[in-house]
């Protein structure tokens, strides 16, 4: 079979396009903030507020919600033309369904790690949220919403402790609840003049909350049902939104239940569990996992209660779930 014949441009097409260049480059290079990705498409804001739908050129790479970017304006469309993507202090990825990493949220000053009784919390998970936030110089911020469901969760005590755990090595920890609007202006103060984005497990109130937020945003919320202790996803993109009141950006992103970290070597791995640091260099072995080693500092410094055995614990599954898939391409 012979291959199929490129199509040939005739000269009036070669004229729009050239057209078509010549206005993008006559035009001025504005300034944007980009607040959501639809397929081929961009939602950005321009520095009077006004929301723009663009292109963008091609090989500038993945753009998400709270990338500043450089556009033009294609003032036959009235749409735009992304140009180029400003530099970025943090960004932060999520898997697919193939296990390829990609991009959900930019700029992000700080991330706000939901959990609540119902889906139960898993440790591990959140310290793959607490690892990333670190990776990024991120600040995290552990929210437990749903506190109307505590009186009567079996495991109140152990959701507490798990709590306690992450405020004594310093972690900004806030109960909320979105049904009962209890301490919402507490959160209102850690979001104010940030960029911030929610994340945890599907059904723990991430758009509840938002939505207690910004309730002329009609965000689609989810009730987790009797029989679904995982929960559902509710939103399938990450959008960003204002919030002019705190003068702060708030991005919603896609519910994310594993947080791989392929990249990680062990020693990394430990270092971004910050309270084992103090300890890490003092460990007999240099090449120590903290497992059953002989000498193995942390191992000494969680019998003498200065580092939690949940925490230790949580850092060896990580480990050995890493092990196999060390290699692979994020």
């Amino acid at each position: 079979m012979q291959p199929m014949a490129k199509r040939k441009i005739n000269q009036q097409q070669q004229r729009r396009i050239a057209n078509k260049h010549a206005q993008l480059l006559d035009s001025e290079e504005l300034s944007g903030l980009v607040i959501a990705h639809h397929g081929q498409s961009l939602e950005i804001t321009d520095d009077a507020g006004n929301v723009i739908i663009c292109k963008k050129r091609q090989n500038l790479g993945p753009i998400v919600p709270g990338d500043r970017v450089k556009w033009q304006l294609d003032s036959v469309s009235n749409t735009g033309v992304v140009t180029a993507i400003e530099p970025r202090t943090s960004l932060l990825s999520r898997p697919d369904a193939r296990d390829n990493m990609h991009a959900v949220a930019a700029n992000v000053d700080q991330i706000f790690i939901v959990i609540a009784p119902r889906p139960a919390p898993n440790q591990t998970t959140i310290d793959r949220y607490l690892l990333a936030a670190d990776a990024q110089n991120v600040t995290p911020i552990l929210v437990l919403n749903k506190e109307d469901l505590l009186p009567i969760d079996p495991k109140q005590t152990e959701l507490l402790e798990l709590i306690q755990v992450y405020a004594q090595i310093g972690i900004s920890t806030i109960i909320v609840s979105a049904k009962k609007l209890l301490n919402l202006a507490q959160l209102h103060a850690h979001m104010a003049k940030k960029t911030n984005v929610f994340v945890g497990q599907s059904g723990v109130g991430k758009s509840s909350l938002i939505a207690t937020f910004m309730p002329e945003a009609n965000i689609k919320i989810g009730d987790l049902s009797l029989a679904d202790t995982h929960g559902r996803h509710t939103t399938t993109t990450a959008r960003l939104y204002h919030l002019a009141e705190l003068d702060c950006n708030l991005i919603d992103s896609p519910g994310m239940r594993e947080f791989p970290l392929w990249k990680l070597d062990p020693a990394t791995l430990a270092s971004g569990f910050i309270e084992f640091r103090p300890f890490l260099h003092d460990c007999k072995f240099r090449n120590c996992l903290h497992n059953n080693e002989p000498g193995c500092a942390l191992l000494t410094a969680v019998e003498a209660g200065k580092i939690s055995h949940t925490r230790l614990l949580s850092y060896q599954k990580i480990l050995t779930e890493m092990k196999p898939t060390r290699n692979n391409k994020a």
